[in-house]
């Protein structure tokens, strides 16, 4: 099966899960190129983690073909792929930031969302 309306790979995700849902499937092979293959992973276990993805490269890629290094459009979509990498990973690490923030120093003001909190309503906090 082929979903050919996404123009995005969250889209791709999206439609593609309505799909095997419809038909009540819970495994894909997910074919993409290699330098995509990582984001698109990722963004199948964050957007629908109960579909078992099992990863098939094609053998073939545009960004294989280069004799003496890659050219400007291979260089653009390795870029873009590390971009929306960090993009999906960012929400996730400031998360991380403030937890370990809040453990260091619990009665510390911390950035919205946590910033509502009064250092009353915090244990231990005087």
């Amino acid at each position: 099966m082929l979903e050919q309306h996404a123009t995005n790979t969250y889209q791709n995700v999206k439609f593609v899960d309505e799909i095997l849902r419809d038909r009540r499937w819970t495994r894909i092979l997910l074919v993409s190129s290699p330098y995509h293959m990582r984001r698109a992973l990722m963004v199948w276990k964050k957007q629908a983690p109960e579909v078992e993805v099992v990863p098939t490269p094609v053998q073939q890629s545009q960004f294989y073909d280069h004799g003496r290094g890659a050219n400007l459009e291979q260089v653009r979509g390795i870029i873009q792929e590390y971009l929306a990498i960090l993009g999906l990973l960012a929400p996730r690490m400031a998360v991380s930031r403030l937890a370990q923030a809040a453990r260091r120093s619990p009665c510390r003001r911390l950035p919205s969302p946590v910033s509502s909190w009064s250092r009353a309503s915090r244990p231990g906090c005087d």
